[in-house]
């Protein structure tokens, strides 16, 4: 199995369309959002002569920014389900919401870190519903 990274094309603000590595990726709001880096150069200081040199950049971007290129795999960059507190509940409008623990919505101070095992038996219940970050790796069978 190679360790290369997935690439996708990128399109920047002003039309521009480059190549950027996927570091990762995530479901927010029924959308992938992906952690993408760039070589750019680093600060140059003309006066003194430095010469610039290539520097890894990382950032999100949402789906509508990136393009797939054939041949890359990108399944590998989706999060692993494991039972040691994987997903965060928090309260919403009177329900229980199920994120992913890595979910950049999530309010810390509110949410309960509980294991898949006591996920499901919320869904089931239906006492929780899943939000677009858990959405499809949580499905009540």
């Amino acid at each position: 199995m190679s360790t290369t990274r997935p690439t996708v094309r990128l399109r920047l603000p002003d039309g521009q369309v480059i190549t950027a590595t996927v570091l990762g990726r995530r479901r927010a709001q029924h959308a992938w959002w992906y952690h993408l880096q760039v070589d750019l150069y680093a600060d140059q200081h003309p006066s003194t002569g430095t010469t610039a040199t290539p520097a890894p950049h990382e950032f999100w971007v949402p789906q509508g920014l990136v393009r797939p290129i054939p041949g890359q795999h990108y399944t590998a960059l989706d999060p692993r389900l494991t039972t040691d507190g994987t997903w965060l509940v928090v309260p919403k409008d009177g329900r229980l919401v199920v994120h992913d623990r890595n979910c950049w919505e999530v309010d810390a101070k509110i949410a309960t870190a509980m294991s898949t095992t006591e996920v499901v038996q919320l869904l089931r219940a239906r006492r929780a519903i899943t939000d677009g970050c858990s959405e499809g790796a949580l499905q009540p069978r």
